[in-house]
C-alpha cells in the first residue's frame, strides 16, 4: 500500500486538492464570501506545484536542498497570497481597485523572485483595448527587476502579435530557453539586454487579463520548472483581477 501511494502520490495529492478547491468554490457561490474563493485559488495552486516538485526531488536525497527550495517557494508566493486576501476583503470601489494595483505589483515581484535568481525581471503586460489608432494589444504595464521597463507592444494584426493572443487565449506559456535561436512568428533577429524568457497568460476561465513575462541575461537561468511557478504566479493574479472585474 505504502508503495502504491509513494508511486501514485503526485496524482493523489493534485485529486485531493483539486476536490478540495470544487467544494471551496462551491461554498463560495453559495454564501458569496470572498475568502472562500481565495482559498480555492490557493487550494488549485498547490495542486499546480505538487508535480514539478515531486518531480524535481525524486532524485534528490539532500533535505537540505529541498527544505531551501520549498523555502524559496514559499517566500515568493506568501506575500501574494496576502495581497489577495487583501483584495478579496476591501469595499468595492476605490478602495478594491488600490489593492489590486498593490496586488499587481506583488505579483510581478513574486515571478521574479520565484525563479531564485538576482538578475531576473519580471513584466506585466496588460490588454489594451483596440481604439481608432490601434489594435488591441498586449501593453507593459509595470515591472520589476534588472534593467529598465520592456518597450515591446504585442498588437493583433501583426505576426508576433497576433501568436501572443493565441499561445495566451489558448492558455499555453511559452518558454524560450536560447533566445538567438528563437524562430517565433514574427521574431526578429537584434540585440536584446535578455537570452531566456518565460511568457504566462493572466486570465480566468474564459478571459485573458494579461499576460507575466520573466527574463534573464544568461542561458540556462530559467528552466521548465518555473514556468510552472510562474504561471501559477499568473493565476493568482488573474483571481484577484477577476474578483474586482467580473464582467
Amino acid at each position: 500500500m505504502l508503495k502504491f501511494i509513494r508511486k501514485h502520490r503526485s496524482t493523489i495529492c493534485v485529486a485531493a486538492l483539486a476536490a478540495i478547491s470544487f467544494c471551496l468554490q462551491a461554498w463560495y457561490r453559495a454564501s458569496n464570501e470572498g475568502w472562500l474563493f481565495a482559498l480555492s485559488i490557493v487550494a488549485v495552486v498547490l495542486a499546480a506545484l505538487v508535480v514539478p516538485i515531486f518531480k524535481h526531488f525524486d532524485d534528490k536525497a539532500d533535505k537540505r536542498e529541498l527544505d531551501a527550495y520549498k523555502e524559496q517557494v514559499a517566500d515568493a508566493l506568501e506575500p501574494l497570497l496576502q495581497q489577495l486576501v487583501k483584495v478579496s476583503e476591501a469595499e468595492p470601489g476605490h478602495r478594491k481597485h488600490t489593492q489590486l494595483s498593490g496586488l499587481v505589483r506583488v505579483a510581478i515581484e513574486s515571478a521574479r523572485h520565484v525563479a531564485g535568481q538576482r538578475r531576473l525581471r519580471a513584466t506585466y503586460y496588460r490588454i489594451r483595448p483596440a481604439d481608432a489608432r490601434k489594435n488591441e494589444r498586449f501593453s507593459p504595464e509595470g515591472h520589476t527587476g534588472r534593467g529598465t521597463k520592456p518597450k515591446t507592444v504585442f498588437s493583433r494584426g501583426t505576426a508576433n502579435g497576433n501568436f501572443v493572443f493565441k499561445k495566451m487565449e489558448d492558455n499555453e506559456p511559452i518558454f524560450v530557453g536560447d533566445v538567438d535561436k528563437c524562430d517565433l512568428p514574427g521574431w526578429k533577429a537584434r540585440s536584446r539586454d535578455y537570452k531566456t524568457f518565460i511568457s504566462v497568460p493572466v486570465r480566468g476561465e474564459s478571459r485573458v487579463y494579461g499576460m507575466l513575462t520573466v527574463d534573464a541575461p544568461t542561458v540556462g537561468e530559467l528552466t521548465e520548472y518555473d514556468e510552472s511557478f510562474i504561471k501559477c504566479v499568473g493565476l493568482l493574479l488573474a483571481s484577484g483581477i477577476a474578483m474586482v472585474n467580473p464582467n
